[in-house]
């Protein structure tokens, strides 16, 4: 009897959690669809919310998102997306194409878009470099 109330119990819990993943993922999806729309507003704040809302997602597609602002016409919305895109450089979401595209904005009339896309470069560098050395470090040595 014990046993099968604790197992009653479990997967209740199990449910529960089954139920909550659902909603929380749910609710995701319809945020980050928000987002998408509210990228192609006509008000720049919208679009700036947008990009920091995208920011704290990690699905693959919000990075394409964000990436398609970075040449927004506010300066506003290109810091924002800068922003949302240095976590994902860092975790190594952003490939070598894009990065083409945040330095090209190393030459942006803003200065403050022009900071970040050197932020974000520097990130990008800063990994390619630990890459090499990871590859060099595993190489047979030759004089041995």
């Amino acid at each position: 009897m014990l046993y099968t109330n604790q197992k009653a119990k479990y997967l209740l819990f199990l449910a529960f959690l089954v139920v909550l993943t659902h909603n929380i993922f749910s609710q995701s999806q319809d945020t980050i669809s928000k987002c998408a729309k509210d990228l192609e507003s006509t008000t720049p704040e919208i679009r700036q919310q947008a990009a920091m809302i995208l920011g704290k997602y990690e699905e693959p597609f919000t990075t394409d998102l964000l990436l398609k602002h970075l040449n927004d016409e506010s300066n506003l919305v290109r810091r924002a997306v800068l922003v949302s895109l240095q976590d994902r450089i860092q975790k190594r979401m952003v490939s070598i194409t894009s990065m083409t595209q945040i330095v090209d904005l190393l030459e942006d009339k803003d200065v403050e878009v022009r900071r970040l896309a050197s932020t974000s470069a520097q990130f990008f560098i800063n990994i390619l470099l630990q890459n090499n050395a990871n590859n060099y470090s595993q190489r047979p040595n030759p004089s041995r």
